[in-house]
């Protein structure tokens, strides 16, 4: 919803403003669609970050013998 919300009026703005020639309204629309998308992108990657060092904490179930089915 996040993704929706941010990028899809920045590159609609884009488009319009590209059709329309405004090549100021065009350049502040990309420079929005950018910053949205390099938010994004820094958000998802602190995300994975924080959950790799969660998982970290969480003991590993022993190994099971061979030939012992799982419940």
């Amino acid at each position: 919803m996040f993704i929706s919300v941010t990028t899809v009026p920045a590159a609609g703005n884009v488009a319009l403003a590209l059709a329309l020639g405004d090549a100021t309204g065009f350049g502040r629309s990309l420079l929005q669609l950018g910053s949205n998308i390099g938010a994004i992108l820094v958000a998802g990657i602190l995300t994975m970050l924080l959950q790799r060092s969660l998982w970290r904490r969480v003991p590993r179930a022993a190994p099971r013998p061979a030939g012992v089915p799982r419940r």
